[in-house]
């Protein structure tokens, strides 16, 4: 489409302003059935839209989050934990400090947890990525599912070993006994059958969140988990997403202060289907 502006500055002569944009092919990267398949062998819970949506609620400011834990994060067979979250990395770095949440209150190190964003199929509704918001709420969210998780796996250690829970300790990705006879890996959780159960429960708002004198992880510097797509421009954000079907507009801004727009041709877009 052609589009004429006059200039006020430049008395009759007419200046062609247009912009040139390229479109870039979007892949999320997982879809269903590849959720499904990575993530199939831990503890996958399936609930029905409507008891799903109710869990998801974070409301319009993304403060709540999920109700369950199940709804924020998955236990897989072999140890990594993928969180779930409603945000959008646009280069602020939330992607690294959800990563960082989770695996502070799991006491696990960074590289076994994994974080899919943005995914209004899986993750939960945690509102808008605007005004700064994701770092005071959605870290609380996050912070609160994973500590649960971690109760949860030092109560199933103590139960397994018939030991008071007082006598468990979850460091370095294990729970542990006292006399540091035995041993417990997130793995081994996802292996049980109760465990599924377990994380199909509430998040318990009263859980004891990790003080910040005893930080590990949160407040320490860390490698971002998308920092090479980065820096090589392979990173997609959301202006990047194409759709089938999908239609490109722009602005057309004054060249000029005070210019005024004289005509315009839209005899293209009305010739368009839709």
């Amino acid at each position: 489409m052609k589009n004429q502006i006059i200039d006020p500055s430049v008395t009759g002569d007419e200046i062609d302003y247009n912009e040139l944009i390229e479109p870039v092919d979007y892949d999320f990267g997982l879809n269903r059935r590849s959720f499904v398949q990575l993530l199939g062998a831990g503890l996958l819970l399936v609930v029905s839209a409507p008891a799903l949506a109710q869990e998801r609620g974070g409301g319009r400011g993304g403060a709540r989050g999920p109700r369950i834990i199940s709804a924020r994060l998955h236990i897989g067979t072999d140890g990594v934990i993928t969180v779930m979250c409603g945000k959008v990395e646009g280069g602020q770095g939330s992607r690294a400090e959800f990563t960082q949440a989770a695996a502070e209150e799991l006491r696990v190190p960074v590289s076994q947890v994994q974080m899919i964003l943005s995914d209004t199929v899986l993750a939960p509704d945690d509102g808008p990525t605007v005004g700064s918001g994701s770092t005071p709420r959605t870290i609380p969210p996050v912070r609160q599912a994973a500590a649960s998780a971690r109760e949860l796996f030092a109560d199933f250690a103590a139960k397994k070993w018939s030991v008071d829970r007082a006598n468990v300790t979850i460091r370095d990705g294990k729970a542990t006994e006292k006399d540091g006879k035995r041993s417990l890996t997130y793995a081994d959780l996802a292996a049980s059958e109760d465990a599924a159960k377990d994380l199909n429960q509430a998040i318990s708002p009263d859980v004891t969140l990790t003080p910040v004198t005893e930080w590990k992880v949160l407040g320490t510097p860390v490698l971002r988990p998308n920092s090479g797509d980065i820096v090589t421009g392979a990173h997609k954000f959301p202006s990047d997403i194409s759709r089938p079907g999908m239609l490109y507009g722009k602005v057309l801004r004054a060249p000029s202060f005070g210019a005024k727009l004289t005509s315009i041709d839209v005899a293209p877009a009305k010739g368009m289907s839709g």
